[in-house]
């Protein structure tokens, strides 16, 4: 069984290099399992609607790891039952944007839940 969802990374606000976000990713498995972050961008913001060569680089945490969004990345989640999921935070901070002209930027990152 496979269960996918995306979000969008966005921004029409004025950014600051470090500026953070978060959110909790709550998965609830009876199984072990496999997370896959993957991202549109290689892990990179892109300006917006038509890419350029400006780009605004971002680190993602999940569940305390940083990711390399370069290529898909994967969480291992041991088997196990929870009636209340097991909860793992995610975090994005902005990179150096001191390259990037004025705009709009975004990436899209897809989750994959994948049991093992």
């Amino acid at each position: 069984m496979e269960l996918a969802a995306s979000t969008i990374l966005s921004t029409t606000s004025n950014l600051a290099n470090g500026h953070a976000l978060g959110c909790d990713l709550l998965v609830k498995q009876n199984t072990s399992a496999t997370v896959t972050f993957s991202s549109v961008n290689n892990g990179v913001m892109k300006a917006i609607p038509t890419p350029d060569a400006d780009q605004i680089p971002y680190t993602f945490v999940a569940n305390g790891t940083t990711l390399n969004l370069a290529s898909a990345a994967n969480l291992l989640l041991p088997a196990g039952v929870s009636t209340t999921g097991t909860r793992l935070p995610i975090g994005v901070t902005i990179g150096n944007i001191s390259a990037a002209s004025a705009g709009n930027y975004q990436d899209q990152v897809t989750i994959t839940v994948t049991v093992r």
